[in-house]
């Protein structure tokens, strides 16, 4: 067995000045430049003895080894056996703290070995805090609903979290830019937040998302700079927030839908005027609805006939265009006239169809909304009494020219 088999005897010197005044012994060339390494530097003797040490390498001996099996000894014999130079960080606890060295066994002649070590405690901290914060941020990013992004200077995903967006995977979107999902009508004069040159908080953006659908997003970003300020990009959370947006529209619809049909219900009961009624009513809901609106009257003497219209009412649709889709037995319709789109939808008194409610728009104009038609059903049970009344009101005029009492 070598001397260097076993582990060293540590047996330093209690004189203090040891260390100062004869550091090593018999110094030459290499050896000697390494008594000018700036961390701990110990010498052990072919029997594996520490013979000499720096300051720094004394203090480092005596708390890296006191116990047989130290991390350092292992060193000195694997440097020693393999007659070449070996590294290792090494853990020491000091004053009851633990600290981390880069530590080097170089053989020497005379089968001496030099142990230089470097406090790495920082480093090794800070690659911890490191590690520890990005797993942070990717454990938080993975079970997050939001999506994580990061894009290129060009504008282009360099990074989608493992969720995706808008039904894509992240392999779907790296390389391509958002401005490729915005839905037409936010597609001009909008800065988006994927191309952040300052901190952008809550910004809505709406795309569409793989079905074609359109998804409302509220996206926080900041800019990525470079060393010298130079912008690289940005990065940031976006988080769908459709659903809450379509809540808040429909919200907003139903109240506007209330006011409409309370509008129209104070009108008739305020208005001593039938006929007034009706116009008033046609004007609130062809307003209501971005339409020209129209009511009808029925009666089987009489037929139908218009009673009140709002806005540009085309006179080549008149009673017997619309009579014949009046009177097919169902409530509402919908059908084309040329330019135009007409939607109707009949009144009811007692049983009996006594009028209807007629929107229209060009035909190219979008269709009418689940909400309009909540309306035409929400207004129709008054503007059918108010039909009721001229109907009675005309019957009243009609006896009193007639009628021998």
């Amino acid at each position: 067995m070598s001397p260097m088999d076993a582990s060293p005897v540590v047996a330093l010197p209690s004189n203090p000045d040891f260390w100062r005044d004869m550091p090593f012994p018999n110094l030459d060339g290499m050896e000697r430049a390494l008594a000018g390494w700036p961390g701990a530097v110990i010498e052990f003797a072919a029997n594996g003895i520490v013979v000499g040490a720096n300051e720094m390498g004394a203090h480092f001996a005596r708390e890296s080894i006191k116990t047989v099996g130290s991390p350092v000894v292992g060193l000195v014999t694997l440097a020693h056996q393999a007659q070449g130079s070996v590294s290792d960080r090494v853990e020491v606890v000091i004053e009851g703290t633990s600290r981390w060295f880069e530590c080097i066994a170089l053989p020497a002649s005379g089968d001496r070995v030099f142990v230089l070590a470097r406090d790495n405690t920082y480093d090794v901290n800070i690659r911890q805090a490191l590690f520890e914060s990005r797993q942070r941020y990717r454990d938080l990013v993975t079970i997050s609903s939001d999506f994580a992004w990061e894009t290129d200077v060009e504008g282009r995903f360099v990074f989608v979290s493992p969720h995706g967006a808008l039904g894509y995977s992240p392999e779907d979107l790296l390389g391509r830019r958002p401005d490729e999902f915005l839905v037409e009508s936010e597609a001009a004069n909008i800065e988006l937040p994927f191309q952040a040159r300052k901190p952008v908080v809550h910004a809505q953006v709406w795309l569409r998302d793989i079905d074609n659908e359109e998804a409302c997003l509220l996206a926080s970003a900041v800019p990525v700079v470079g060393p010298e300020g130079v912008w690289l990009g940005a990065r940031g959370l976006c988080r769908d927030v459709t659903h809450e947006r379509l809540r808040d529209s429909e919200l907003a619809q139903s109240k506007v839908r209330e006011q409409v049909v309370a509008y129209i219900v104070n009108q008739i009961r305020e208005e001593a005027r039938p006929q007034a009624m009706l116009e008033a009513a046609a004007s609130m809901l062809g307003r209501a609805t971005s339409s020209q609106a129209a009511v009808m009257s029925y009666s089987p003497d009489d037929g139908w006939k218009i009673l009140a219209t709002h806005g540009s009412w085309p006179e080549t649709i008149d009673e017997s265009h619309l009579a014949e889709h009046l009177a097919d037995g169902s409530d509402t319709f919908e059908v084309h006239f040329g330019e135009h789109r007409v939607f109707g939808r009949r009144t009811w008194y007692h049983g009996a169809v006594n009028g209807s409610v007629l929107l229209m728009r060009n035909a190219l104009a979008p269709r009418w909304h689940e909400d309009e038609h909540a309306i035409l059903s929400a207004v129709t049970g008054q503007l059918a009494i108010a039909m009721r009344q001229i109907a009675d009101q005309r019957d009243l005029e009609h006896m009193s020219k007639t009628d021998g009492l």
